[in-house]
Parts: structure tokens; sequence; C-alpha cells
């Protein structure tokens, strides 16, 4: 049996060819993920996808502090993500492929600084424990209403998710 850090690498490599396969055949109807000229207004989706992305880099490198920055200080949505993320953890579980699947984004709300979205989501993804890929829950997609303001850095932090 291949040593854990093998396993860790299988797991990915299963995570990245799955990837792969949901992303094939859609190139075209994937968002720009380049951030927004100065000034212009955001693209939801793209904001979506970006913010997604720091947040599975996040959980695979178990950051707690890595995953809080990603919100708006004090954000109760962040204490709950910090938790999962604890709970995995403890178990012996690192996420290694964590991805939102999005199935609609409705505009609200929209300004140079902030977003306000009522999307339709859900998260999938794999994890690593006891040397085994582990299938992460799924649940069925959910409708959130998500509040996200641009940081003094320029990145998208959420400060709020109901629904």
């Amino acid at each position: 049996m291949p040593q854990s850090g093998g396993m860790v690498r299988i797991c990915v490599l299963l995570a990245l060819v799955g990837t792969a396969f949901r992303v094939c055949g859609t190139a075209a109807a994937l968002p720009d993920r380049r951030p927004a000229a100065p000034g212009a207004l955001p693209d939801p989706l793209a904001v979506l996808h970006q913010w997604d992305d720091a947040r599975a880099a996040a959980w695979l490198r178990q950051d707690e502090s890595g995953l809080r920055r990603l919100y708006v200080p004090g954000s109760t949505a962040a204490r709950t993500d910090v938790r999962r993320l604890r709970e995995y953890s403890d178990r012996g579980v690192q996420v290694v492929d964590l991805h939102t699947q999005i199935f609609s984004v409705r505009v609200l709300g929209r300004s140079g600084g902030s977003l306000r979205l009522v999307i339709v989501d859900r998260a999938v993804g794999s994890g690593m424990g006891r040397q085994r890929c582990v299938a992460l829950p799924v649940s069925p997609p959910r409708q959130r209403t998500v509040e996200l303001h641009r940081g003094g850095g320029g990145a998208w932090l959420v400060a709020s998710v109901s629904g």
C-alpha cells in the first residue's frame, strides 16, 4: 500500500481528473476569471468563481486563518466555514477537492464595491482520510442570498450568507 503522501497525491489526481471531466465540453461557457478593470462593475459569476477558488485552496491547506480572511471580519458565515473545516480535520480528513457548483445567479444589487446576489448552488468535493479517498456529502442545490464587499486589497470578501 502506498504511503500516506502517495495516497494524497492519488486522491488529488483523481480530483483533478474529475474536474477535467466536468469542464470538458463547457469551456466556451466558463466565465473570465480575471479581475475587472478598476471602476468597472464586477461580473458576479467571475467574482464567485474567484472566491470559491480561494476558499478551496484554504480548505486544501487546512488554513483556518486564510479561510477567515475570505470573509468580512466577524462574519457568521466565516465562523461556520471554519467550524466545518475543523470538524473534518478533527476526524482526520483533509479536503483535497472542494468546489461549488453554481446553477443560477441573480443580481439584487451591484456597485463597484459590493454585490448582493441570489444564487442556487451546492458544494461538492472529496477528501483524504485514513489513507483512502472520501467523498464529501453532497446536498441538493440550495438557494442563498450572498453579500460580498470588495476589501481594501481589491479581493472580494463574503459579508453574509442567508437561506
